[in-house]
């Protein structure tokens, strides 16, 4: 009798092993029953981006002198690019790096009247590509994530002006581009919805370091010289975007 309670008792016993042995407490992974997030990624993204940049003229000419500042200028387009990096999970919580390089069509124009003698100058500025490089911190909850960055970023600047007297006659045009960078910081939340799979929607803010660069200016006579110019900027974006997770 008394081993046929034992063999009883033992028979009842093995679904509740086998119960606990399959459980989430019990499964591989950074933490019970988690979507594992750790590894190599390769996605694409689009959203939309824009920026603002104001510009100080640090050499000048009679209608616009040193020291004169620009009216703030408006930049905004569409972007769609690519973004890659790497995470590391420790439990619920996730270091990483990640970079992305967009391509975008961001553009500007403005118009400043002469305080000293009435020309009109009219702007057209454009950015077509961004790039990010940032370290990553998240905090997991099973197959969401949520997550900041930070780190620099780049974009090249692009601008071409056209002074006119105030009857419309043509007093010079310039043109100037060149790369800035400066820091950037973000957040989102970030998907998985497939075992190798995630989808992201993010917002990044990118300061640009002040930019002293020169400005070719090419009169109506055909005399070209160069004036100083500084700027300060700043851009956001704000995308969604699909990766691949290795």
């Amino acid at each position: 009798m008394r081993k046929s309670v034992m063999l009883i008792a033992a028979l009842a016993a093995l679904p509740v092993a086998g119960a606990v042995a399959a459980s989430p407490a019990n499964a591989a992974g950074p933490y019970p029953g988690a979507y594992n997030w750790t590894g190599l990624y390769l996605g694409g993204e689009a959203g939309w981006s824009w920026a603002t940049q104001q510009i100080t003229h640090v050499t000048g000419a009679t209608s616009f002198p040193a020291g004169s500042v620009d009216a703030p200028l408006d930049q905004n387009g569409p972007l769609a690019g690519i973004y890659a990096g790497y995470n590391y999970q420790m439990n619920q919580f996730l270091v990483g790096i990640d970079g992305d390089i967009t391509t975008t069509d961001m553009t500007g124009t403005g118009r400043d009247v002469s305080p000293v003698n009435g020309d009109v100058a009219s702007h057209s500025d454009l950015i077509n590509w961004i790039a990010t490089a940032t370290g990553r911190v998240g905090y997991v909850n099973n197959n969401l994530l949520l997550f900041a960055k930070g780190g620099w970023a780049w974009a090249p600047f692009s601008e071409s002006n056209i002074l006119r007297t105030p009857g419309g006659g043509l007093v010079n045009n310039s043109t100037s581009s060149g790369t800035r960078d400066g820091w950037t910081v973000g957040a989102g939340l970030e998907w998985g919805f497939a075992d190798h799979w995630s989808a992201k929607l993010e917002y990044d803010y990118i300061g640009f370091d002040t930019a002293n660069y020169l400005s070719t200016v090419t009169a109506a006579a055909g005399a070209v010289s160069t004036e100083a110019r500084s700027a300060t900027s700043s851009l956001s974006m704000l995308k969604g975007g699909v990766a691949f997770r290795f």
